[in-house]
């Protein structure tokens, strides 16, 4: 083994020593070939200058004035191998400069700057390379070869990046020239047809005295002159306005809260966009008793009366309909200012932001808004801004806002709503209100898998309590059982005592961990079960039990089939946990 390495060893310091050899040549040669260039006019009898004027002439003959690019490919080359370079540098500067060199003797043969100078200058190589692009490109067409084939080289080895400023500068530059001769022709059209319609002026002049002259004997005689011109007659007053608007606002459900905003509402009128003001709802004194589902033998379940949620403030102030309007003006002005010709055409105040719907002008990119989010936040001097370009299922752009009081939504005001009553699932919760101001309730069903993440004091926590006290309000202990994992033992323990749970609020992490291992047991003890009988999940197990309970096929197996309730697992800092 020591033999082994010693040979491999001294293997390693001969190839060195050779690689160091050979970059040394390769340097003298690059620096010989320097000095003939130089020296060529100043051939003598000596054998040195008479090599270096044979080198040179040659050189020259072949490559042009491009033969200046092999001294300095040599030194590079030589350096790489004098000093340890990689194989890799040295195939790159093999192909860079070889390009270059191409390119070079192309370029100057091609171009009709070097006049009769060009074949000299380029060589016995650029002048056969323009030979053999000139027929069929031309001297315009032979300089673009040169130049793309010179940046895909560098491109491919280099990686290099075109400015895009100069570009695009350039690019707006040659625009304007076509844009501003088609304005000029535009408005020679324009003035064109005013002249032609020029004489017809004088009988509109006619007309407007007789008018007038109406209007003065429909008026009392005691109005003077300036009584007379003060209000203009097309200037209406603009009280109506508010009541046209509140007719547009959205429905109103059968409990008072706006379950679902219009959206068919019409286009905005000549006054401005129509605003759907959200609509408070006075929440029930208390929902009618429900038939409480139990198991024989158990004892009726009573549901925690409604009356233990927060009311709301009944005359809390939302959004004024003028600081609305404004926003509006301003918003469309900050479009114009960027370019983009659109208008709003609704306005849907929530009790945190609120979404301007914008129509955009025909031939405005849904982009073009899109990509002005941090713009309009400036315009604006808003937190922040999202834009849903386009909103689904409504020719309109939204841009939601937020508003500069936030309203707090109290978790009574979604439970006495019909989206909460009118449930078909024991695992429906409320969520809040969405942007619209309307009640967003959504079952666990649809979503097995949940995870709420944000930053501190984002409304995890009050999330996760909502979720529960959906879940209390909406579901008997048979229905539904919990387990409340909260290593913290700050959020989930007043949970404690209530009769959904299945074992008392965990907060030991080992302990978390044989509950979280029961859980996978029962999972797939559930999973065996419904495979057996032949559904897919609980809610269909639980419909089809008294038939499955009367099946032959089960009675001779003796399986004794139960109904299986609904198993909720909450666990808070879930990053703490694992």
């Amino acid at each position: 083994m020591k033999g082994e390495a010693t040979a491999e060893r001294a293997g390693e310091v001969r190839v060195d020593r050779e690689r160091k050899i050979l970059g040394i040549l390769i340097l003298s040669l690059g620096l010989l070939m320097a000095i003939g260039l130089v020296q060529h006019r100043n051939a003598s009898t000596d054998d040195i200058r008479r090599f270096n004027s044979f080198l040179s002439r040659g050189l020259l003959g072949f490559f042009g004035f491009g033969a200046w690019i092999l001294p300095v490919f040599l030194l590079r080359v030589g350096w790489n191998r004098l000093f340890g370079g990689t194989l890799r540098e040295l195939l790159r500067s093999v192909v860079l400069f070889s390009a270059v060199l191409v390119a070079f003797s192309l370029l100057v043969c091609s171009s009709r700057v070097f006049g009769g100078l060009a074949e000299a200058l380029g060589g016995t190589l650029g002048r056969e390379l323009f030979r053999a692009t000139d027929p069929y490109f031309g001297s315009l067409g032979s300089t673009l070869i040169g130049i793309t084939f010179l940046l895909v080289v560098l491109t491919a080895l280099y990686d290099i990046t075109i400015p895009r400023a100069p570009i695009h500068d350039l690019g707006a530059l040659l625009l304007q020239v076509p844009v501003r001769a088609a304005r000029s022709a535009l408005a020679a059209i324009r003035g064109a047809a005013a002249r032609r319609t020029r004489p017809e002026a004088p009988v509109a002049e006619k007309e407007k005295p007789a008018r007038k002259k109406k209007e003065k004997e429909a008026a009392p005689a005691a109005a003077g002159p300036l009584e007379e011109t003060a209000a203009p007659p097309e200037a209406p007053p603009a009280v109506p306005a508010p009541e046209r608007r509140e007719e547009e606002a959205s429905p109103i459900g059968p409990e008072g809260v706006s379950e679902e905003p219009d959206h068919h509402a019409g286009a905005a009128g000549p006054d401005g966009p129509v605003i759907h003001q959200p609509v408070r709802a006075e929440p029930t004194k208390e929902k009618k008793e429900r038939k409480p589902r139990v198991r024989r033998g158990e004892k009726e379940f009573i549901f925690p009366p409604i009356s233990l949620l927060s009311d709301p403030p009944e005359n809390e102030p939302g959004v004024e309909e003028a600081y609305l309007r404004q926003q509006s003006a301003k918003l469309e002005e900050a479009l114009a200012h960027f370019g983009v010709r659109a208008r709003v055409v609704e306005v849907h105040p929530g009790p945190v932001i609120t979404r301007f719907e914008l129509e955009p002008a025909p031939g405005v990119k849904v982009q073009q808004i899109a990509g002005l989010a941090d713009d309009l936040a400036l315009a604006l001097r808003a937190k922040r801004i999202r834009i849903v370009a386009p909103i689904p299922g409504k020719g309109a752009v939204g841009v939601e806002i937020p508003n500069p009081k936030p309203r707090t939504v109290y978790l009574k005001e979604v439970l006495t709503s019909t989206a909460y009553s009118n449930r078909k699932s024991v695992l429906t919760t409320s969520l809040g209100m969405d942007i619209s101001g309307a009640p967003f309730c959504t079952s666990l069903e649809e979503m097995p898998h949940l995870l709420i993440a944000g930053a501190t004091g984002s409304g995890k926590s009050v999330c996760i309590h909502g979720i529960l006290t959906s879940l209390l309000y909406g579901a008997t202990p048979e229905e539904v059982h919990l387990v409340l994992i909260d290593p913290k033992m700050l959020e989930m323990t007043v949970y404690n005592g209530i009769p959904h749970l299945l074992t008392p609020v965990v907060t030991d992490a080992k302990e978390a961990v044989r509950v979280l291992r029961w859980a996978v047991f029962e999972m797939e003890r559930r999973y065996k079960l419904l495979a057996r009988v032949g559904v897919r999940n609980i809610h269909d197990y639980n419909r089809t039990l008294p038939m499955l309970q009367a099946s032959r096929d089960i009675q001779e197996e003796g399986l004794e089939l139960e109904p299986l309730s609904y198993l909720v697992i909450v666990i808070d800092e879930f990053a703490d946990l694992i």
